[in-house]
């Protein structure tokens, strides 16, 4: 929770002043739960009395809506960087709009509408379904011929991408790679998964 609301506060830092919109959102946070204490006090607490089960119907009820909120909130932002989950809908995109019968370039998403393609479950989904980075060298290669093969398919890149039987993409990353390095990985990892036969099946993967 700290790490997302540090990178919520740092989108609306736009002129460097991080420091006083993080003051701003402290204080209008306490006002709020302050509001928030005295509406619940002097409001609900009648109506729920000292029943249980109309208590735990309310408390569930104010928490669903307040994770709504929450979303909804959240879904407005459009942030201008980059995390996994991100990554991986970008570059899903931009491989079906350079897939044929397409002629014209692909084009990235903004960051508008990146946003509105996220969903809360959309991580974990990831986690399971999407590109694995990070995978060690035994997921990729189960023989010294598959090391030669990859080795030399990425000569010159930082990193290596294969495809297993199910379709999932794994890619290690060697020690000098960057942001950079795993987003063109996530990209290979997205038009090999997008490919049908050839080297790009299961099993494969086409220099980028």
């Amino acid at each position: 929770a700290g790490a997302t609301r540090a990178s919520i506060t740092a989108h609306f830092a736009l002129s460097g002043n991080l420091a006083d919109v993080s003051a701003k959102e402290g204080a209008q946070e306490t006002a709020v739960t302050l509001v928030g204490l005295l509406v619940g006090s002097y409001l609900f607490a009648p109506l729920v009395g000292e029943s249980a089960p109309a208590v735990w119907t309310a408390f569930a009820l104010l928490t669903a809506l307040h994770v709504y909120a929450n979303w909804q909130g959240v879904g407005c932002l459009a942030l201008l960087w980059l995390n996994r989950h991100r990554a991986v809908l970008a570059s899903r995109d931009w491989a079906a709009s350079a897939a044929p019968p397409s002629d014209a370039p692909p084009e990235a998403l903004s960051p508008a509408a990146l946003s509105r393609l996220e969903r809360p479950w959309g991580p974990f989904l990831s986690s399971l379904q999407g590109p694995r980075l990070g995978a060690r060298l035994p997921h990729l290669c189960a023989s010294a011929e598959d090391v030669c093969a990859l080795r030399d398919a990425f000569a010159g890149e930082r990193y290596w991408l294969r495809l297993d039987p199910a379709g999932r993409a794994h890619v290690m990353l060697s020690a000098a790679a960057d942001g950079e390095d795993a987003l063109r990985a996530l990209l290979h990892s997205a038009l090999c998964a997008g490919a049908s036969g050839g080297a790009a099946g299961a099993g494969g993967a086409l220099p980028l």
